[in-house]
C-alpha cells in the first residue's frame, strides 16, 4: 500500500484501480481500492464515476474488436477527432503518431 502521493494523487490513483477491479472482476480489489479511495478523500460520485468510465472503456473495447475495427483506421478517426477538440480550443496540433506498420492493421 502507498501512502504518499506519487505522480498521480492517491486518491486519483486508487480511482482507476477502483475501475481496474470491477473490469476484472475481483471482488478483494474491488473492495480495497474503493476503501482506499474513500480514504483518500473519494466521493460516492467519484467512485460511481471511475466504474462507469471503466465499464465505458471496455464496453467500446469489446465493440471496437468484435467489429474488427482497422486500427490503422481507428488511429486516423481519433487524431481527427483531437485535432477538432485543439483547433476550437486555439491549440495548436501536434506532431502525428508514426502510422502503425502494416502487419498491425
Amino acid at each position: 500500500m502507498q501512502i504518499d502521493d506519487g505522480v498521480l494523487p492517491n486518491k486519483v490513483r486508487e480511482l482507476i484501480g477502483v475501475g481496474i477491479a470491477a473490469t476484472t472482476k475481483c471482488a478483494y480489489c474491488i473492495f480495497f481500492h474503493t476503501e482506499m479511495a474513500k480514504l483518500h478523500g473519494a466521493t460516492q460520485a467519484e467512485i460511481e464515476s471511475a466504474v462507469h468510465y471503466a465499464k465505458s472503456s471496455a464496453g467500446w473495447s469489446t465493440h471496437l474488436n468484435g467489429m474488427q475495427l482497422v486500427r490503422g483506421q481507428f488511429r486516423a478517426e481519433v487524431q481527427r477527432a483531437c485535432d477538432y477538440v485543439r483547433a476550437s480550443q486555439g491549440r495548436a496540433l501536434p506532431r502525428r503518431v508514426p502510422p502503425l506498420p502494416k502487419h498491425h492493421s
